[in-house]
C-alpha cells in the first residue's frame, strides 16, 4: 500500500474528494496528485472518477452555520461546558469518537476557528456539548458568547488511530483502557460513550488543572471496569514502579488510548505500547490546506496531519 496513503479519515466520506483534489495534493489518488493509479492501495470508490464526475470540484465542502447555544455552565473561572443546537443530522456524524468541530465567537473573522474535540450528543435534541477552556484570545471571545456560535464540521481524527480500535465487531471481545489528563477528558466521555455496554473499559484520570466537578458530573456511568485518578506527572517519573505501569501489566489490555498532551504521551510510550492517542497537531485548517500539520516521519515522508488517522511504524509525534 502507498505509504502516502496513511489512512486518511476523509476518503470514501460525503467529504470526498476534497480540496486537496482541487490542488493535485490528494492523499490517496496517484492521477489527482499528477501522477498515475500503479501505487493506488485505496478499495473503495475511485476518488479520481467522484472528482472527475463532479466537475472537477470537491463535493460536499464543510461551511461554518450559525448554531444556537443552549447550555452553559462554568467550572471555575475559565472552563465551560457549552451546548450548540446543530440538528439531529450533524448531531449523529458527532457521536463518532474522537469527533472535533471549528467554533469562533459571532461576527469573528475565520482565523478566530478553534478545533474543539465534542464531549456529548443529543442527537434526539439535535445538541452537542463543547468543553471549553480559556485559553488565549480566541477561546476568551468563545467563553464570552451567550447566543450564537460559528460551527464547522464535523472532523473525524481527533485521537490518531482510534477506527482501529472500534473498527468492525473485534472490538465488542476487547479489553480497553483509556488514560486521560486535563481536557483529555472531553473525547474520552465521547469514546466512552461509544465502548460502554459494548466492551470492557477502565479509564484512568488526571484532573490536570481542569475541575473535579466537572470531572465528577461527565464520567460516564456506563464504564464496564475501574475508574481511578492518579497524578500522571507525579506517577510517570516512577517509570516502571508507577502506578500506571502496574495496572497496565496487571489488566492485559487489548487496547490502551492516551488522550493527553505530547509531553505525556511520549512518556507513556517509553513504559508502554500505546494503540490511540490524541491528535495534538496544529489543526488550523482541518483540510489540509494550510499545512500547518505537517509533519515528518524517521523515513523523511510528510504527512499532513489534520488528515491522517492512523499511527504507522516509523512515526512519532
Amino acid at each position: 500500500m502507498n505509504s502516502r496513503f496513511f489512512d486518511c479519515i476523509d476518503c470514501g466520506t460525503e467529504n470526498c474528494p476534497c480540496y486537496l483534489a482541487e490542488t493535485e495534493d490528494c492523499l490517496v489518488c496517484g492521477r489527482l496528485r499528477g501522477s498515475n493509479c500503479d501505487d493506488c492501495g485505496w478499495r473503495g470508490v475511485c476518488v479520481y472518477n467522484e472528482f472527475i464526475q463532479n466537475g472537477r470540484r470537491i463535493l460536499n465542502p464543510r461551511k461554518s452555520f450559525p448554531s444556537q447555544i443552549t447550555y452553559k455552565k462554568f467550572y471555575g473561572e475559565a472552563l465551560a461546558v457549552i451546548g450548540l443546537a446543530t440538528g439531529r443530522g450533524f448531531a449523529l456524524k458527532c457521536e463518532m469518537p474522537g469527533s472535533y468541530v471549528f467554533i469562533r465567537s459571532k461576527g469573528a473573522l475565520q482565523w478566530y476557528d478553534t478545533p474543539i474535540s465534542v464531549m456529548k450528543v443529543d442527537i434526539n435534541e439535535g445538541v452537542i456539548y463543547l468543553a471549553v477552556k480559556e485559553m488565549a484570545g480566541k477561546t476568551k471571545l468563545i467563553l464570552e458568547e451567550q447566543e450564537i456560535l460559528e460551527i464547522r464540521g464535523v472532523y473525524r481524527n481527533g485521537i490518531l488511530g482510534i477506527k482501529d480500535v472500534i473498527g468492525g465487531q473485534k472490538h465488542k471481545k476487547k479489553k480497553n483502557l483509556i488514560v486521560a489528563r486535563g481536557l483529555g477528558f472531553a473525547p474520552a466521555v465521547l469514546l466512552a460513550d461509544w465502548i460502554g455496554g459494548r466492551a470492557s473499559l477502565d479509564m484512568i484520570l488526571d484532573e490536570g488543572g481542569t475541575s473535579e466537578e466537572w470531572i465528577s458530573e461527565y464520567t460516564p456511568d456506563k464504564i464496564l471496569g475501574i475508574t481511578a485518578r492518579i497524578n500522571l506527572e507525579h506517577d510517570i517519573k516512577l517509570g516502571f514502579d508507577s502506578g500506571l505501569y502496574k495496572t497496565v501489566t496487571a489488566g492485559n489490555y487489548d487496547n490502551i488510548i492516551v488522550l493527553a498532551s505530547d509531553y505525556y504521551i511520549n512518556e507513556i510510550k517509553k513504559l508502554m505500547r500505546i494503540d490511540a492517542m490524541s491528535n495534538n497537531f496544529n489543526l488550523c485548517c482541518g483540510e489540509g490546506i494550510c499545512g500547518a500539520c505537517s509533519v515528518v516521519n524517521s523515513c523523511g515522508e510528510t504527512f499532513k496531519m489534520c488528515k491522517c488517522a492512523g499511527i504507522k511504524e516509523g512515526f512519532d509525534v
